[in-house]
């Protein structure tokens, strides 16, 4: 027969547990360690229910399954949990590799709204192939490819370059950088 615990026995069996998991770090600390990986097991969970949703919608169809189309975001395959939790070896590297793969992996606009939804002022104008900043939270440091033309909220900046002397596929990785980054805090 199994007898079941209370909430606090629970949370002092989890504490201990994350006590002899943490070892030498300091409490404080941990959740530096703890957060991302709860955010990144959360993001590969949430593709993993959206490939069974599609899945289940296309009859089985594993190339609809994974069209960008069915995902809010996309997770790359040697990017996935199910793959870097194997690793036994350099595991911290493989997970920044990881979350560096799903990062770029998500550089392009995937999903768009209607103007009809809501009263959001879109005053902006933005032409496919820009780079598009969202200042007004600048501090989640969302930033996308646009694959289309459209309009968008002046809280949007919009960047591309003037002329040869910067790639334009390096423009995005700019904007995501800790020295733009610190700038548009200033500024916003």
């Amino acid at each position: 027969m199994t007898t079941r615990i209370t909430q606090s026995q629970l949370e002092s069996y989890l504490w201990g547990a994350a006590v002899l998991l943490r070892g030498y770090i300091d409490a404080g600390d941990y959740k530096q360690f703890i957060f991302p990986l709860l955010f990144y097991k959360r993001l590969c969970d949430v593709f993993d229910e959206e490939v069974a949703a599609a899945l289940e919608e296309s009859g089985g169809d594993q190339a609809y399954a994974h069209f960008a189309e069915n995902h809010r975001f996309q997770i790359p395959e040697d990017a996935h949990w199910n793959t870097v939790r194997k690793a036994s070896k350099n595991v911290g590297v493989k997970l920044q590799n990881a979350l560096r793969a799903i990062e770029t992996a998500n550089l392009h606009l995937k999903q768009w709204g209607n103007l009809a939804d809501g009263d959001i002022s879109f005053t902006k104008r933005f032409r496919k192939g820009q780079v598009l900043f969202g200042k007004r939270r600048a501090y989640q440091r969302k930033v996308a490819v646009a694959e289309f033309d459209g309009i968008c909220s002046s809280d949007i900046l919009t960047f591309e370059p003037r002329d040869d002397a910067l790639v334009p596929e390096l423009l995005p990785f700019i904007v995501q950088s800790d020295g733009f980054f610190d700038h548009a805090l200033g500024t916003s």
